[in-house]
């Protein structure tokens, strides 16, 4: 994939699409492709910092869906690098701007709630997440089909809030809805496997080690059976997703496989940098 744009020493992309003045919205398409190279690589401050300059760019050309775009991009990357107060606003502006655009009952909306509730729930809002959750659930069924994987990853971070909050049978449920649909498609496989690893760990905390035992091997041979197949790309997302799976299945004594998982994660991004 071509790069959109450099980053020259002073850290001000020369954008190689854009004509200065000439353009009333900003190529939100091509933000976004640049933004994942970022993170094929595992640069998250590159990602930051691509994001803020399209996020300014936006704003000066008035392009309020192109803004709202950027920002539903920035929560992410602001969740994902820990910066709470930079997220928070980030999800405050977004919402607004939904509401604004009268895109509230919209799946555009919809997924606006859904970044917002994972956002709220990696700052420890879990009770402001699960009403996030409820708001973009009945959009997304009312307007999605039922195998769409954007409901998947809803029913998965839903659930992950819910288990924050008590709320286990439900999360239960839609842990396994979320793993049933991802599982249709090689491409889903790991985030199912991200989801019977979640479960695994909603049924140790509710039931026990011990009591649970069972059960948790049950999940963990799941997400390694999913994670091996031999179908799924090995490709920078993978590479996010096992990086992420490695220590869950050290925590559970599976070392060796914990041990390869990490591996493989930093082999894929090793690559992708030197590319």
């Amino acid at each position: 994939m071509n790069p959109i744009f450099d980053v020259d020493a002073l850290g001000q992309p020369d954008c190689a699409f854009c004509e200065p003045g000439g353009n009333e919205t900003i190529p939100v398409d091509r933000v976004i492709a640049k933004a994942d190279e970022y993170f094929a690589k595992n640069d998250m401050p590159g990602v930051k910092r691509h994001l803020t300059y399209w996020l300014a760019e936006a704003r000066a050309l008035g392009d309020r869906r192109g803004e709202l775009a950027v920002l539903d991009e920035l929560i992410g990357a602001c969740r994902m690098m820990g910066l709470r107060e930079e997220g928070l606003r980030a999800v405050d502006e977004a919402l607004s701007l939904t509401e604004a655009l009268s895109l509230a009952d919209t799946v555009t909306g919809a997924t606006v709630c859904l970044n917002a509730g994972t956002a709220y729930k990696a700052f420890g809002m879990d009770d402001k997440a699960v009403a996030m959750y409820r708001l973009a659930r009945p959009i997304y069924e009312k307007y999605l089909n039922p195998d769409d994987s954007r409901i998947a990853g809803l029913c998965n971070n839903m659930a992950i809030a819910l288990t924050a909050v008590g709320q286990t049978d439900e999360a239960e449920r839609l842990f396994r809805r979320a793993a049933a649909i991802k599982e249709r498609d090689d491409a889903g496989k790991p985030d199912a496997a991200v989801s019977w690893l979640n479960l695994a760990d909603l049924i140790a905390g509710r039931d026990g080690l011990e009591d649970g035992a069972e059960q948790i091997e049950a999940c963990l041979e799941k997400a390694q059976a999913l994670l091996t197949d031999p179908a799924v790309p090995r490709d920078s997302y993978y590479a996010f997703v096992a990086g992420k799976c490695a220590p869950v299945f050290t925590y559970y004594g599976w070392f060796a496989f914990g041990g390869e998982l990490k591996e493989l994660s930093e082999a894929i991004y090793d690559g992708n940098r030197a590319e």
